[in-house]
């Protein structure tokens, strides 16, 4: 008889801060007027096993709330990384007031993201050249900007192996729209020091 199973190391939520190397972080200009912060958790490990994360999280989240879950997962599966940002109009980003934030949008600017921290840009969430796998992770109303980004830019990332929607929704019915409505009038009287 061998020794006694030790259990699996416990990784408690909230985790502390990564560890030197482990996470990035950084400011994505798209064009003159618009500004996205991103996160990339986890450390590139090129050739390893193991698919990496593309997260579109929910209207009301920011992709603070993400890093606390995925370094977890990413100290636990060394290799493992995970793109995070926050969509144009959201808590530390700049826009255009005049552009249309829609899904057609927003994936476009998680292509153009992409592309900035691709192994052709700045290597921050660099994919192999494409031959490292990634699953597009869609949260709430993530779900319909990663769904798509999946559907319009699916020729650009042949390795992407799934699109996962989690509480996603595909079209705004009219309880819905009366929570979006009710939260824009809560929004527009919050003060400017809170842009979360």
């Amino acid at each position: 008889m061998g020794p006694p199973m030790q259990p699996p190391p416990a990784h408690a939520l909230p985790v502390a801060a990564a560890p030197a190397g482990e996470e990035c972080e950084g400011l994505f200009q798209l064009d003159a007027e618009t500004a996205i912060p991103y996160a990339v958790v986890g450390k590139h490990r090129p050739g390893a096993p193991v698919f990496h994360f593309v997260v579109c999280h929910d209207m009301f989240d920011t992709f603070e709330s993400g890093q606390i879950f995925f370094r977890a997962v990413c100290a636990k599966y060394p290799g493992v990384r995970a793109l995070l940002f926050n969509y144009p109009g959201q808590a530390f980003t700049e826009w255009r007031r005049d552009a249309l934030l829609n899904n057609e949008y927003l994936s476009g600017c998680l292509q153009a993201l992409l592309a900035h921290l691709s192994d052709m840009g700045t290597g921050e969430f660099g994919l192999d050249d494409g031959r490292a796998p990634f699953h597009l992770l869609g949260l709430g109303a993530g779900g319909a900007v990663a769904t798509c980004f999946a559907t319009t830019y699916h020729g650009h990332h042949p390795n992407m192996r799934s699109l996962v929607c989690v509480n996603g929704f595909s079209y705004v019915d009219s309880h819905l729209a009366g929570v979006m409505h009710d939260c824009m009038n809560v929004f527009a009287c919050s003060p400017p020091s809170r842009p979360d």
